[in-house]
């Protein structure tokens, strides 16, 4: 499952336009194994990314294979040495959950876990839980001694400004988050997406979506958009959805992408980020991000909301009727559309 929209009609606009020339967007991408996600590209020229893997053969290639110059890639583990205090437990909170809770015992019960444990039988080799993209090459690949901190990172390369980070390490998500944390402000970071468990023990640095959230909330972003990976129980198992014993079509959710974003329209967005506001590129940038993630009603709220704003660098009209779908087979400017709504909203219902 994918929450990316591939077709970001605005963000081309603003591409297109050069709106992003004098402040480029910035992904940092944690766990970049074979490459930065496409749709990142449709920021064109104006993509700058820090991308980091501990593979140092795949990023070695992936450097070698990129044609912007403006992204790079670094082999290293991102996250704390092991005696920082995150690693103590000592960085969050416990919550309290019972035993059953944990991933493993949850994993256990699957479908999934049954197969791949007579397929295990039955061959040599066979690893014991799901692989889902990069474990097959760690088991031969040269991976790289270092540890590194985004905060570090960022002060080590002089880096002003983040508009994303995005993070899929197998199981050290919430740490490279955590890595995070000394910058989110200082360098205006826009939003998360970051893979967790949904299951989780009490263990306050688990990558579970309870200690997630939490990391996320307390430092200002709200939950937009989630994945959800499903497994079947082994004692009634459901098909597959791919040819590979994974997820499953139905099923207990397991694990998934969280997408956190800040909610710039907010009526108390200062209250919660304090008195700077956001640049009218940053406000333009966080739509794009709305958009990038299927939330083009969150892109116009923050447009008609921002509108004075952001009116200097592009009309925001132009934007909102990008952001317009067409309803019914029939293709409406944004006030047509608002209009149409207000008026009948019966308009709206499903079609017989």
């Amino acid at each position: 499952m994918d929450v990316f929209n591939y077709s970001p009609k605005m963000l081309v606009r603003l591409s297109n336009d050069r709106v992003f020339a004098s402040a480029p967007f910035m992904l940092i991408d944690i766990g970049c194994a074979m490459g930065i996600n496409p749709v990142w590209r449709s920021f064109g020229d104006d993509l700058h990314a820090h991308a980091f893997d501990p593979q140092e053969d795949e990023c070695s290639r992936l450097q070698a294979e990129e044609k912007n110059q403006h992204v790079h890639y670094h082999a290293a583990f991102v996250g704390f040495p092991d005696g920082h205090a995150f690693h103590k437990g000592g960085a969050f909170p416990k919550c309290l959950t019972a035993s059953s809770f944990s991933p493993r015992a949850q994993y256990d019960r699957s479908s999934s876990f049954l197969a791949h444990s007579r397929k295990e039988a039955l061959t040599v080799d066979k690893p014991a839980l799901p692989v889902e993209t990069t474990e097959q090459w760690w088991r031969t690949g040269r991976l790289s001694a270092r540890t590194i901190s985004i905060s570090d990172f960022v002060s080590e390369q002089n880096i002003t400004s983040i508009d994303f980070v995005k993070i899929d390490t197998d199981g050290r998500d919430l740490e490279a988050a955590a890595s995070c944390r000394d910058v989110i402000r200082r360098a205006n970071i826009l939003g998360f997406m970051i893979e967790c468990l949904f299951a989780g023990s009490d263990d306050p640095k688990e990558n579970s979506f309870h200690n997630v959230d939490a990391f996320m909330r307390s430092n200002g972003f709200a939950l937009y958009a989630l994945t959800a990976n499903k497994y079947s129980r082994a004692a009634l198992p459901a098909p597959f959805v791919y040819p590979a014993l994974y997820q499953t079509i139905s099923g207990q959710p397991m694990w998934g992408d969280m997408v956190y974003l800040r909610d710039a329209a907010a009526h108390d967005y200062a209250a919660i980020w304090g008195g700077d506001e956001l640049s009218p590129t940053k406000l333009l940038k966080l739509a794009c991000l709305y958009e990038l993630f299927h939330l083009e009603d969150c892109a116009a709220e923050l447009l008609v909301r921002c509108r004075d704003r952001i009116q200097d660098l592009i009309e925001p009209t132009i934007l909102l009727d990008a952001l317009t779908p067409p309803l019914g087979g029939v293709a409406r400017s944004y006030r047509e559309y608002v209009t149409l709504f207000e008026e009948n909203p019966e308009a709206f219902f499903p079609s017989s």
